[in-house]
């Protein structure tokens, strides 16, 4: 979706179940700020639980990296606001010009540099207890 008033493409999301098609999603749409409105676990060894929390799809750490394919990669630049309820960072989303598959050797031609809101106060199965 579009922000109002502007020309960022946005995506709000509990969890993607498969990240590598989630972040071609991003990188071919060319989305700016992603929103998630999920708590995380940490990686659980690929194994998902819907019924409470679900494994995170991006960087845990700034510095880190994710490869998704071999044609997509994801770098956690910085963190903005870590709090209890709310981490904002800027992940830089890199990719081949040919991302019709995420197999196979490719230069990682493009860059660019993505919002990541991660909205941790959000229950599984629940609404926020207050509007704040």
């Amino acid at each position: 979706m579009k922000l109002p008033s502007t020309n960022v493409e946005a995506i709000a999301t509990g969890a993607p179940h498969y990240q590598d098609p989630f972040w071609k999603m991003v990188a071919l749409e060319k989305v700016g700020l992603v929103v998630s409105l999920v708590q995380s676990v940490g990686d659980t060894k690929g194994v998902w639980s819907w019924t409470i929390e679900c494994r995170a799809y991006w960087p845990q750490k700034d510095g880190e990296s994710l490869q998704c394919g071999k044609r997509i990669k994801l770098t956690r630049e910085s963190t903005l606001i870590d709090t209890k309820e709310l981490l904002i960072c800027k992940l830089r989303l890199e990719y081949a010009d040919d991302l019709s598959t995420l197999e196979g050797s490719a230069d990682l031609t493009n860059s660019r540099v993505i919002t990541h809101v991660h909205y941790k106060g959000w229950e599984d199965c629940s609404v926020p207890e207050t509007e704040e």
